[in-house]
């Protein structure tokens, strides 16, 4: 009778032991992110887990914003790819004066103001981009 009750109670404390470990790689997983399995008996309690994370960072990557920027005075747009991120050369509005450097800024709403003089005819002109979400 003792053998059988030490043989249920290791049984017992095994399979706590087993459904622990299981519990702390979930932990850990979801912690970092990452959906790695060491174990064929987790690889399939956890695969529907795993694939719900790659599908909810996969939706996030898709949802990302989308700029547009628009130069409105003073400035020639030379490059945007939908990202916050615009690179533009300064223009003068009066003699028609175009930078050959390239400015970057980061912007993501409303209108961006600066200024510069222009080196050729020394006029101070307004620089204006307005960004927004597409």
């Amino acid at each position: 009778m003792k053998k059988l009750i030490v043989c249920l109670m290791a049984f017992i404390l095994a399979f706590m032991l087993v459904a622990c470990g299981n519990s702390l790689e979930k932990t850990s997983e979801e912690s970092t992110g990452t959906a790695a399995t060491t174990t064929a008996q987790s690889a399939t309690s956890d695969a529907p887990t795993a694939a719900a994370t790659t599908t909810e960072a996969y939706e996030e990557e898709e949802t990302q914003p989308q700029y547009y920027h628009s130069a409105i005075q003073g400035c020639v747009i030379e490059n945007q790819d939908g990202s916050d991120e615009v690179k533009y050369c300064e223009k003068c509005e009066s003699c028609g004066y175009v930078s050959s450097s390239t400015r970057t800024i980061h912007h993501t709403f409303g209108t961006y103001n600066s200024s510069f003089t222009c080196p050729q005819c020394g006029n101070v002109q307004k620089v204006e981009i307005e960004s927004h979400e597409n």
